[in-house]
């Protein structure tokens, strides 16, 4: 569970600081009991949540819209919700419920108030999933000296070669072009083949 989303040791130690922040206002609101569960609950949520986005990798940016975003905060507070209306329950359950019943009641009402900050992991999940960057692949000996031959065959060009160059992305069926690849890309591919058949050519030994 803390790796699905992606908790860090100090998320877990926040999350048990924000329910106990909850458990002390509740605490200090007991006697009016309603009003004690509905802030204490919604005070650990929102400061753990709190946390979540602050810590969160803002370089991915929000997976959802704006609309998306809001419509997803208010739905976890609905639960929230839900969830103080059924300790609340539990709370009075005691003047309704058979006697031999209470002693199982009285714990879930803590079980449940403890879990409520939880709903914040899967809102900052539910926003943040669709933005995970990628892991860097790390480059490959050749892919290292072909970015190099490319920048430097890129350095030496001249505006003899741009312009030969132009009239040879004139024609219609080129040999350079990779999928997915840009103009760019394809000119430095051209620069690099150029060279080294200049480089035959001086050598004695003109390629195909």
């Amino acid at each position: 569970m803390r790796g699905w989303l992606d908790l860090e040791p100090i998320d877990i130690g926040v999350y048990i600081v924000s329910s106990m922040i909850g458990f002390i206002v509740f605490m200090s609101l007991r006697h009016n009991l309603p009003l004690a569960i509905l802030v204490s609950s919604f005070l650990s949520f929102h400061l753990f949540l709190g946390w979540l986005v602050f810590t969160a990798d803002h370089e991915t940016g929000f997976s959802l819209p704006i609309v998306s975003t809001i419509f997803t905060h208010l739905a976890c507070l609905v639960i929230v919700y839900l969830c103080t209306a059924v300790i609340r329950v539990f709370s009075v359950a005691g003047l309704y419920f058979p006697i031999y019943l209470f002693p199982l009641l009285r714990p879930l009402r803590y079980i449940i108030a403890l879990c409520i900050p939880g709903i914040a992991m899967f809102e900052r999940f539910w926003l943040f999933s669709g933005g995970k960057k990628k892991k860097a692949v790390p480059l490959t000996a050749a892919q290292v000296a072909a970015a190099a031959e490319s920048a430097a065959a890129a350095e030496a060009a001249t505006a003899s070669d741009y312009e030969e160059w132009m009239r040879y992305v004139a024609l219609q069926k080129r040999p350079f072009p990779k999928p997915g690849g840009s103009l760019k890309v394809e000119y430095e591919r051209w620069l690099v083949a150029r060279a080294k058949s200049r480089a035959s050519s001086a050598t004695g030994n003109p390629t195909t």
